[in-house]
């Protein structure tokens, strides 16, 4: 196995760990759910993720925690809560199809 290799599996054990520390704390649930974020966004090494949540009724499906690797949120040019009906942008294909989808460049 190379370092690449090594340091990679460090930091996925590191971030599975940082999950693990903030779901046996004592957290509310939009600051849990913040900090899950932060780990699964540095682990799959993404500038930024948004949890969206589905709403069956609606057939759409609506963002929970924007999340991005740099800079505060104030400086986020989105809106505080995104809504995307099932089919439309890959958020909709997700919750239409029920798998995921992770795009290189999007």
């Amino acid at each position: 196995m190379s370092r690449k290799d090594v340091a990679l599996l460090e930091g996925r054990l590191r971030a599975v760990t940082e999950i693990a520390g903030a779901l046996a704390s004592p957290l509310d649930l939009d600051t849990l759910l913040q900090q899950v974020m932060e780990c699964v966004t540095r682990l799959v090494g993404a500038e930024r993720s948004t949890l969206f949540l589905v709403d069956p009724a609606r057939r759409e499906v609506w963002s929970r925690v924007l999340q991005r690797r740099a800079g505060p949120p104030e400086r986020w040019s989105v809106p505080p809560v995104i809504r995307v009906a099932f089919g439309q942008g890959f958020a909709g294909w997700v919750a239409e199809n029920g798998r995921p989808l992770r795009t290189v460049d999007a």
